[in-house]
């Protein structure tokens, strides 16, 4: 953990001591009995974890009933270049706020409950067994201004579990940055995030090793197929993509 990771959660426990801790999705005081630190009970209880049914490609959940794999009709329609991604969520109610309050509310006090939200996830946490998880970058400036990079905490938190032959690497670097995607069509994301990406010159990419790209939240996919795409053009063969949300 860095010094300023450190900083800023004895910074937070001392706020404890002070104010108590409202949940970040209802506002209301969290519980003692809560066993996140900043979700209520009710708010733990609406976390909606992703199950199959779903797309054996991107992730997507399906509604009904499915016994075999397949894709959804954007897969069917899309060229990506990761092989497989695993959600741990849905990117709604209290997992959105999380997710929200990581990524833009100087949110590191939030990595307790990441945690916990991954190790209830079991199926998410199997689904890395035997990987190399690569955290999607930030340029510099961005982890500067932030702080820290959200994707490198969600990957401390899967580190901190109990997963079979799990490693993690900073395999990537970002070469350019853009604006917010959040209102940007599926089109216009990917016109962005080409060619913003390029190997950490300090790695080696082993074709036999399994990658698997980590970041907050998966949407249209834009970001982790550019990364895969860089990965895959420097030898990585199999790249898959793990989330702790899905939109």
């Amino acid at each position: 953990m860095r010094v300023s990771e450190i900083s800023r959660n004895v910074v937070s426990h001392l706020l404890d001591l002070v104010y108590p801790r409202n949940c970040v999705w209802s506002e209301r005081a969290v519980e003692a009995s809560s066993p996140f630190r900043y979700l209520s009970l009710e708010a733990a209880q609406q976390l909606q974890p992703v199950t199959e049914p779903r797309c054996c490609r991107c992730g997507a959940t399906f509604y009904g009933e499915s016994s075999n794999r397949h894709r959804c009709g954007a897969c069917e329609n899309e060229t990506f270049y990761f092989d497989e991604v695993r959600c741990a969520y849905r990117y709604t109610g209290p997992a959105r706020s999380m997710v929200k309050a990581l990524k833009y509310m100087d949110g590191v006090y939030m990595k307790d409950d990441i945690r916990l939200a991954i190790r209830n996830a079991t199926d998410f946490l199997d689904f890395l067994k035997g990987a190399v998880c690569v955290p999607v970058p930030l340029t510099q400036k961005k982890r500067e201004d932030r702080g820290y990079n959200q994707a490198e905490l969600i990957v401390d938190c899967i580190m901190q579990h109990k997963v079979e032959k799990i490693s993690a690497q900073e395999a990537l670097i970002r070469t350019q940055d853009y604006d917010t995607q959040t209102f940007l069509s599926r089109t216009e994301r990917k016109r962005n995030v080409a060619r913003s990406f390029a190997i950490n010159p300090n790695v080696i990419i082993d074709p036999d090793t399994r990658y698997v790209i980590v970041d907050d939240v998966f949407t249209t996919g834009a970001t982790a197929s550019a990364c895969a795409a860089t990965l895959k053009a420097a030898g990585a063969t199999k790249v898959d993509v793990a989330t702790f949300s899905r939109g």
